[in-house]
């Protein structure tokens, strides 16, 4: 098992969250927000050098990166489509980071929604035909 933690429930500061790691003794992180005033979803290229010498220099290495991806209402057709932009985006940081794992919700739900387990029959296609086109593209 490797011990790890979520950089920004630690600190919204990065070099801060990494510090009080190490001295947890854990040196492989989570990447949700508070990365230099962004979050993960919003990294751009430009962003990763500087991300990159900043976990080097704490000789820390990036296990999971903790976008929101496809946490709202299945039946929200255009903010799918949205999400599955923003997960090909994630999954080029999470290589250009070092990790294979980026995390996916099998979504959420309106307030007026049934969706305790014994309904998982009746969404649980709709939730695979949704997140099909983000697992293709994460197996290239």
């Amino acid at each position: 098992m490797t011990p790890c933690y979520i950089t920004s429930e630690m600190s919204e500061d990065l070099e801060k969250a990494l510090e009080l790691g190490l001295e947890a003794g854990i040196t492989t992180v989570h990447l949700r927000k508070g990365l230099f005033g962004k979050e993960v979803q919003d990294i751009v290229p430009d962003d990763i050098p500087r991300l990159q010498d900043t976990f080097g220099k704490f000789g820390v290495s990036v296990g999971v990166l903790m976008p929101p991806f496809m946490k709202f209402d299945i039946d929200d057709a255009n903010r799918i489509a949205q999400h599955h932009e923003m997960f090909n985006s994630v999954v080029a940081t999470a290589k250009a980071l070092g990790t294979e794992y980026v995390r996916c919700f099998p979504f959420g739900g309106a307030a007026d929604v049934d969706y305790s387990s014994a309904r998982i029959d009746d969404y649980l296609g709709r939730i695979v035909e949704n997140l099909t086109p983000s697992v293709r593209h994460a197996e290239t």
